[in-house]
């Protein structure tokens, strides 16, 4: 089974940490918008763990997020500065879809 996880949250709060950590391990890529449509579908095609950082168009995230069985990935994380409208509560139940809500961490003067 796919493990999906999305990291939701502001610049600078430790996204790319936390999905550069997961996806490092086992045949793992991170992704982004900029990359060649044929590098990122062979990408999902051979690898075990994707992440998806700073994409804006949505389309083949969600159709990898609700067709878990399509592929051969262990895990798919995706960061996103803002919600999405299509992560309802109702999608992210009926995918198994872990979201976790990054702040970024107050400056504290010494």
């Amino acid at each position: 089974m796919m493990e999906k996880i999305i990291f939701i949250g502001s610049t600078c709060n430790g996204k790319t940490y936390l999905t550069k950590a997961i996806v490092s391990q086992n045949r793992g890529v991170i992704l982004y918008p900029d990359a060649e449509k044929q590098l990122i579908k062979e990408a999902v095609e051979f690898c075990e763990r994707i992440a998806f950082e700073g994409f804006h168009d949505h389309k083949f995230i969600k159709q990898i997020l609700s067709k878990d069985t399509a592929y051969n990935l262990t895990h798919v994380l995706c960061t996103f500065q803002e919600e999405p409208e299509w992560l309802t509560p109702v999608f992210v139940k009926k995918h198994n879809i872990k979201v976790f809500y990054l702040n970024r961490i107050p400056y504290v003067l010494p």
